[in-house]
């Protein structure tokens, strides 16, 4: 896919027309999966043509800010304060803490770090995570963390849709890899 531009620009209005995402939104996650799929062009292409949609300077380094902080937050991938933790797996959250804790007592210690990342609200609301970090899980293969995720999504807000169109942009990203 690297240095295919029309391929971005078939990717870029393709993800800006999924319904429950806005475009500022559907660039961001197009972002995250081309990030996981370690695909440099493509995060530039796709930056710089929503980067071009957008009006004046301040426009461009809010919408700079907003994707930096996602990528930041998409390579943790976990993170801790307990409450979103919990918001995100619901009744699993004691089952997940425990096997977890049962594969390595030190990866606990690595998840609870990661939510405290990912659990700012700042840039990006919980539910522009949840749909971050399955676009991230989807693009890397990470099918057993994927599935909570998708429910986590939910638990935080996310609509149906919301979760089904960050599912096709990770769906497309993949298909134009191969």
């Amino acid at each position: 896919m690297a240095g295919d531009l029309k391929g971005f620009e078939y990717l870029y209005s393709f993800a800006i027309s999924l319904p429950g995402l806005d475009a500022r939104q559907a660039t961001m996650l197009l972002c995250i999966g081309l990030t996981a799929a370690n695909d440099a062009m493509g995060v530039a292409a796709i930056a710089t043509r929503h980067l071009e949609t957008l009006g004046s300077i301040e426009e461009q380094a809010a919408w700079v800010e907003y994707a930096r902080n996602a990528i930041a937050k998409a390579w943790v991938i976990c993170s801790f304060p307990r409450a979103f933790f919990d918001r995100v797996y619901q009744k699993q959250s004691e089952s997940i803490e425990a096997e977890i804790r049962g594969i390595n007592p030190d990866l606990w210690m690595f998840v609870q770090d990661g939510y405290s990342y990912v659990s700012d609200t700042l840039w990006m609301t919980e539910v522009e995570t949840e749909l971050s970090v399955i676009v991230n899980l989807y693009t890397m293969g990470a099918n057993p963390q994927l599935a909570p995720h998708l429910e986590g999504a939910r638990n935080v807000g996310a609509t149906q849709e919301q979760v089904e169109s960050a599912l096709e942009i990770a769906k497309v990203i993949e298909a134009m890899r191969k």
